[in-house]
């Protein structure tokens, strides 16, 4: 099986002197995989990122499915609670699970094109698409967080790497911000936690669904930030994206009644904390252009 570079490198940035272990046994966790689940048919994805992701046919459910190989268990745990959490109302149906090999299957989303083909022409409605999206997933308030991550524990990541970061005052805000916002949140759910464009997909019917929940608790504004930022790179190149995410903050203030200074700042926090992803994966040109993003949300406080 061919395995594209990049995703070769994402998997060292994550596994470090585990990686090679791990792509040594990839096909035969594949091949075991597909012998549990009666799988035929299996085509890789093209753009596979941090995670194994392929498209297969299963017998035993008579349909469509994807198969997703999680790098890490805890990956695995965050995303397998957060998908048996949404129940397929707003997300990607789980049809089964294999802990021991990190594995998930999922529903085909059929035809599959992402939020993303509504860019930028359609922005609006691509807007209101997410905003519908975001109220099917969460329909109540979550209590209690056990063994679940929450938006402040994402936040220590800035914290953590602020002395060997070049974007000090950057982060020093961000920091700032994310205090602030957290010591003042409400009623908290169950995020998604990376809703950009290209992790909502359309259905038959034209019903859109979210793929690949990172499974994060935090209040409803923590929620749009992935969209006000993306999508990336290109909304830092639009001679308008000022205006744009003037107008997005604004619809999604109606829609979802959320407050626009806690959208705007949460999208601010979140990237620098991309920023800082981007940093711990040596993806020196992604940083810079996240914070590039930032200074762009920052202009329109």
């Amino acid at each position: 099986m061919h395995i594209p570079e990049q995703f070769k490198k994402n998997v060292i940035s994550v596994l470090k002197d585990a990686a090679p272990s791990w792509l040594d046994h990839l096909p035969t966790m594949i091949q075991s995989i597909a012998d549990l689940w009666q799988l035929e048919h299996i085509v890789s994805m093209d753009n596979l990122s941090y995670n194994y992701v392929c498209k297969a046919h299963s017998n035993h459910y008579q349909q469509a499915v994807v198969i997703k190989i999680c790098l890490t268990a805890e990956l695995f745990d965050q995303e397998y609670m957060a998908l048996r959490y949404f129940k397929g109302q707003g997300s990607v149906a789980c049809l089964n699970a294999h802990r021991e090999y990190n594995a998930l299957m999922l529903e085909s989303i059929e035809p599959g094109k992402s939020l993303k083909s509504l860019w930028p022409a359609h922005d609006e409605q691509a807007v209101m698409i997410m905003a519908q999206v975001i109220t099917e997933l969460h329909t109540k308030v979550i209590v209690g967080v056990h063994h679940k991550k929450t938006v402040a524990d994402w936040m220590r990541i800035i914290a953590d790497m602020h002395d060997m970061l070049f974007f000090k005052d950057h982060s020093i805000r961000a920091q700032q911000w994310a205090h602030e916002l957290l010591v003042t949140q409400l009623d908290c759910y169950f995020l998604h936690g990376d809703l950009h464009h290209e992790n909502i997909l359309q259905g038959p019917q034209n019903i859109w669904k979210s793929i690949d929940p990172h499974g994060v608790v935090g209040e409803l504004a923590y929620e749009v930030g992935a969209f006000i930022r993306n999508p990336f790179p290109e909304i830092i190149q639009h001679e308008e994206n000022k205006v744009i995410i003037e107008k997005r903050v604004r619809l999604f203030s109606a829609q979802l009644s959320l407050d626009v200074q806690r959208v705007l700042k949460w999208s601010y926090v979140q990237s620098i904390l991309a920023a800082c992803w981007a940093l711990q994966d040596n993806q020196q040109d992604a940083c810079k252009q996240w914070i590039q993003v930032a200074e762009l949300l920052y202009s329109v406080q």
